[in-house]
């Protein structure tokens, strides 16, 4: 069930995004912080209309994990979850628009309490290298199985496929972090033109108050 307000009907009670962020909390959403990159007016009334889903304060389940793992890692078994349980709006996750840690945590606990990230053993994987991780050299199918890792200590003779290949490695992850540097720029380059439209808009600013001299004179 909905209802059809006024637009002067919803500023009585909502007026902007801080009081749209507590009329959502207050209805029983556990939403992730305000500062949260996810936390967008769309989200928030996607939230509030039910076309994105977010956890009931009263399904909230707590589980320990003292050592999460890279949040890359939560935002992963977080897509993975909101599409096996097909729920709405992939809960509101969008490119460059990611939730706090501490909420994915949470999230994770309530609705997959068995992850392993969960378990009284559990450490995260040593950090690794992000270029590193970068696959770019090409081999034959099968060409590594059962091979024993190489015990050669000389660096002076390093074959020129290793060398090609973390150049590669590294223009790889120059690029995936340049594509990631220009959504956040478009993003807060729309946040600031959003911004000027809004000092722009002369019914925004508020009158200018006549001084008690200038009333004078005019009269």
């Amino acid at each position: 069930m909905s209802q059809v307000l006024s637009a002067k009907e919803f500023a009585q009670k909502v007026a902007c995004k801080a009081d749209l962020y507590e009329a959502v909390l207050r209805n029983g959403y556990h939403l992730p912080r305000p500062k949260s990159a996810m936390v967008t007016e769309a989200y928030l009334v996607g939230v509030m209309d039910a076309t994105i889903w977010c956890p009931r304060q009263e399904a909230i389940r707590i589980r320990a994990c003292p050592r999460p793992p890279a949040k890359a890692v939560l935002v992963d078994k977080f897509q993975k979850l909101m599409k096996d349980k097909s729920y709405a709006g992939s809960g509101g996750l969008l490119e460059g628009r990611q939730p706090d840690k501490e909420w994915l945590l949470v999230v994770l606990a309530t609705l997959c309490p068995d992850d392993d990230i969960f378990k009284k053993d559990y450490l995260p994987p040593a950090k690794k290298s992000l270029v590193e991780e970068q696959k770019t050299i090409n081999v034959p199918n099968g060409f590594f199985d059962g091979l024993p890792d190489s015990r050669s200590k000389v660096k002076r003779k390093a074959l020129h496929i290793l060398g090609e290949g973390r150049a590669r490695q590294k223009v790889q992850y120059l690029t995936a972090l340049k594509k990631e540097i220009e959504i956040q720029l478009d993003a807060q380059k729309q946040r600031a033109e959003r911004q000027r439209e809004y000092l722009k808009d002369p019914a925004t600013k508020k009158p200018e108050l006549a001084s008690p001299m200038r009333s004078k004179r005019q009269k």
